[in-house]
Order: C-alpha cells, then structure tokens, then sequence
C-alpha cells in the first residue's frame, strides 16, 4: 500500500511552465514575500528551529526520493546513480542541520553565506526553468523536486534579510569569499567522485549515470552551452561552470543587498517626513496656543 502510495503517476509528465510548474512558482513567490516581511528580526532560537525544520522537510523527502530510485517492483534493486545526492541543490540540506548547532562565528557565517548564495542560485534555476527535472510521471518525485527547491529559495532569501549572511561594507568580503570556499570544497568533492565512479562503475551495479554537479569530465550535461564547452574541452567548461555559478549566485546576493537598501531608504524617508509633519504640527499647535494667550490678554 505504502509503495503504491509514493509509485502514484500520472499518464502524462508534469511539463515546464504547466498549471504545476506555475503554481509552485507563485507559491514560493508568496512565501519569500512573507519571509521578507514577517521574518526580518526572527531571535536565534527561532532561526534555529526555521532551518533545522527546512532540514528535517528536505531530509524525509530526500529518503522517499532515494528509496523509490533504489527498488522497483519488476527490475528490483539497483540503485539510480544519477539521483545521488550530492549536486549544487544538495548541499544546503546537509548543512540545514549543522548550521542550527554551530556558535556563531567565522564557519557558520560561511555556511549562512552558501545558502544565501550557491544555495539560492540551485532553487532559483530549477523553479525558473525546471524542465530538466520535471520529466517524470512519479507525482512524488516531482512534488519532492518542487518543494525542496523552492525551500532553498525560501531559506536562501530568509538567511540573507534576517541578517545571518553579512552584507556590509566591512563583512561583504568574507561573505563572499567563504561562500565560495564551501561551493569550491563541494565541486572537488565532486569531481573526485565522479572520477572514482568511472574507474570502478563495473563493480557498483545500479543504473543511470554518475554525473554529479553535472561537470564530470566523462559524461555529457545537460547545462545549455555549457554541453558545447565540454565536448571542445571538458576542463575549460569546469571552469567555466565555477566562474558562471560564481558571479550570478554573487549577483543574486548585490540584488536583495540593493532590495534591502532600497527598503531602507525608503522606510528613512518615512519616518523623516512623520518626524517633520509631527514638528510642523507641534509648531502650528504652539503658535495657536500664543495666539489665544495674546488674545485673551
């Protein structure tokens, strides 16, 4: 019952901006809203509580994902190497449940960073444009695909307005330097274990291809442009990948900075001109005052 359940589909895929894609676009438009609106001053315990719960989510969807790609009632077992979960989108689930339990300081800013950053920019591609992974009937999967990247929307988005990613004159530097670190640290990751799985893919059994963050030097991706690079040279479209991901994840970040500025300025100008009607108003109430005293004398 339970496998039927996970196993439901439908006859047709869910495609890229269908009445599923746009949904999830508007709802997770609507939920970045309210985090901008409602989460700005969250206290750590709540911050805490909000990330590790965006974990727990991710984490339990995550399992029925692999489950599903690891047994199938006619093939049986054999796992689906291209589910494996370490891509730029996966990252930020493992560091959802390290963050909450670090002191703050130099590591977990850093890893606040790479969620506002790297992060945000793996959840905003695939809710802009998700036609690389809606192409399955298997409801699940796909609701699974939905709601964890638009998870790291969400918490990309909340970490950088609640002020747990620095973005000051002073701090900007760090921030994206350490970011950059974690991204650098999870592609040799990568790499590595992409060359691993080639020299010994006879011996692991399972299906699908082994390609994680979709650079691997010995597999076709499926990242527009980047897929010419890599049949002239597998090495340059690495670098080309690291530096891409690099300045529009950064750019991503200079845009809510210039959104938060804006709002800024904007609430100063407020209160300026509340504090000058308030003046004014406090004059025009004394002077009336004087008047009926200089009358009454």
């Amino acid at each position: 019952m339970l496998y039927g359940f996970v196993n439901w589909t439908l006859d047709n895929n869910f495609a890229a901006f269908g009445w599923f894609h746009l949904m999830w676009l508007g709802i997770t438009v609507l939920a970045v809203v309210l985090v901008c609106v409602f989460l700005r001053k969250t206290h750590e315990k709540q911050n805490k509580w909000l990330i590790f719960g965006a974990g727990i989510l991710l984490l339990i969807l995550e399992l029925i994902k692999q489950f599903l790609w690891m047994w199938n009632p006619v093939s049986g077992w054999g796992y689906y190497w291209s589910g494996f979960p370490w891509h730029l989108c996966s990252i930020p689930m493992f560091l959802f449940f390290i963050i909450p339990f670090l002191k703050d300081g130099k590591i977990k800013r850093a890893m606040c960073s790479f969620v506002g950053t790297f992060g945000l920019l793996g959840g905003v591609i695939v809710m802009l444009y998700p036609a690389t992974v809606l192409n399955t009937s298997l409801i699940i999967i796909t609701i699974q695909t939905m709601v964890h990247h638009a998870t790291l929307v969400i918490v990309g988005v909340y970490v950088t307005v609640s002020g747990r990613v620095k973005l000051d004159r002073k701090n900007l530097k760090e921030t994206l330097l350490s970011a950059f670190i974690i991204f650098a640290i999870a592609v040799s990751v990568a790499l590595v274990l992409n060359t691993l799985f080639y020299f010994f893919r006879d011996y692991l059994g399972g299906n699908g291809s082994f390609n994680l963050f979709y650079i691997s030097p010995f597999q076709y991706t499926v990242i527009p442009i980047l897929d010419i690079i890599h049949e002239f040279s597998p090495t340059l479209a690495i670098f080309v990948y690291v530096i891409v991901a690099s300045l529009v994840s950064f750019g991503l970040l200079f845009a809510i900075r210039f959104g938060l500025n804006v709002h800024s300025n904007m609430m100063k100008k407020r209160k300026t001109t509340i504090e000058m009607d308030e003046t004014i108003k406090i004059e025009c109430e004394n002077a009336a005052a004087e008047t009926v005293a200089t009358t009454d004398e």
